[in-house]
């Protein structure tokens, strides 16, 4: 099943790009997807600790010796979909140019 799934994925691939067989472009998209997993990976770590450290701080600034902790608040994001739908607003003639962005994946 796992096979049927990937030969799945490398058939899209296949349609949607074009296929590089230069070492290059391997050596940078491996050393990319490494550091990516290594990011996601202490992101995940970053989070914990944050949230252990706030726990520990009784949800107030804190600070000791070394480290301040600080506590800080800021008003909210507005809702612009309630704002679009609230107020009939017609969003396309407020779109900016289209933005392009790369997601590199590991077959």
């Amino acid at each position: 099943m796992i096979d049927l799934i990937e030969t799945a994925k490398r058939e899209i691939v296949k349609n949607e790009g074009t296929e590089s067989r230069d070492e290059t472009w391997h050596n940078v998209a491996q050393e990319l997807y490494d550091i990516r997993m290594v990011l996601k990976k202490y992101t995940a770590m970053e989070k914990e600790l944050k949230d252990k450290l706030v726990t520990l701080s009784n949800d107030q600034s804190t600070f000791n010796s070394v480290y301040f902790y600080e506590r800080s608040e800021r008003m909210g994001t507005l809702d612009y979909a309630k704002i679009v739908k609230d107020y009939n607003v017609e969003t396309e003639k407020y779109r900016k140019e289209v933005v392009v962005s790369w997601k590199l994946s590991k077959l």
